[in-house]
């Protein structure tokens, strides 16, 4: 799923039904155990949500959903919750919500 988005398409209008709905798969997927979240943070994986995560104009819908993701990873683990802070741009994310 992750391959079919490129960065470029990621930044269409047209696509935002289609990555809110890939941001709720993915939050469903991240619910699942310690090894599937580990097999899910891969370098695409990080890229792709990071553009996610600093696209402009703000969609606080899909931020919300991709919050709700990193919360499912982060929830249990302690070392997953030091991957999720190396790897994404959490900052970027409290202030989109905040304006």
């Amino acid at each position: 799923m992750l391959k079919v988005l490129d960065t470029q398409a990621l930044m269409q209008p047209e696509f935002k039904f289609l990555k809110l709905e890939a941001g709720w798969i993915l939050t469903n997927v991240a619910y699942g155990s310690e090894q599937v979240q580990r097999m899910l943070i891969t370098p695409e994986f990080v890229r792709i949500v990071n553009t996610l995560i600093q696209q402009q104009p703000v969609d606080l819908v899909l931020l919300d959903q991709l919050l709700f993701m990193l919360g499912n990873i982060t929830g249990t683990d302690k070392e997953m919750r030091k991957i999720i802070r190396q790897n994404f741009d959490l900052v970027t994310v409290i202030n989109n919500v905040l304006q």
